[in-house]
């Protein structure tokens, strides 16, 4: 990850338009709600990606936001991986550290395989920073991959193994 985005913050999901003139102060006040925080996380800025605006129907842009301070990034980080399903005006949102093109890509090749571990009951898999994909079977073997086609491998030679499988 650069430097310039060590801080950055993605959230997706938010509806067009609910942050008013204010984005900064809509977000800094959001995340100290959804996490129960003490305060408003110190914000640098917050804005929308894009300066096209959604047509009715499509998704909602993603917010980009600098924290202040890298602690209280990663805090908001650790808080929404432990509070799992977040919402906002009962709509899912995701908040993500802020990838560079190149990482998002090669996480992205791992699509499929996420597909596939979805439907496999147990199965648990997520990426170790920046786009090494980690995936524990129900069994409990935990594998990390930097490839895509040996992740594909594996989990196909072990759902097929497990006695479970048709």
């Amino acid at each position: 990850m650069r430097r310039s985005r060590r801080n950055n913050l993605r959230i997706i999901g938010i509806a067009e338009g609910v942050e008013g003139k204010t984005p900064t102060a809509f977000i800094s006040n959001l995340l100290k709600d959804l996490f129960d925080l003490d305060g408003p996380p110190l914000i640098d800025r917050a804005h929308r990606l894009s300066q096209v605006t959604p047509k009715t129907g499509q998704a909602p842009r993603p917010f980009i936001l600098r924290v202040h301070f890298f602690h209280v990034k990663e805090q908001i980080l650790r808080l929404a991986r432990e509070k799992g399903d977040l919402t906002y005006n009962d709509r899912a949102i995701h908040i993500f550290g802020d990838l560079t093109a190149g990482e998002a890509k090669r996480r992205a090749a791992f699509n499929d395989v996420r597909k596939i571990l979805q439907n496999i009951a147990g199965a648990r898999f997520g990426f170790r920073h920046p786009a090494t994909f980690r995936i524990t079977m129900p069994g409990g073997e935990e594998r990390r991959f930097t490839d895509p086609e040996k992740a594909m491998d594996f989990v196909k030679s072990a759902s097929s193994a497990s006695p479970d499988s048709d």
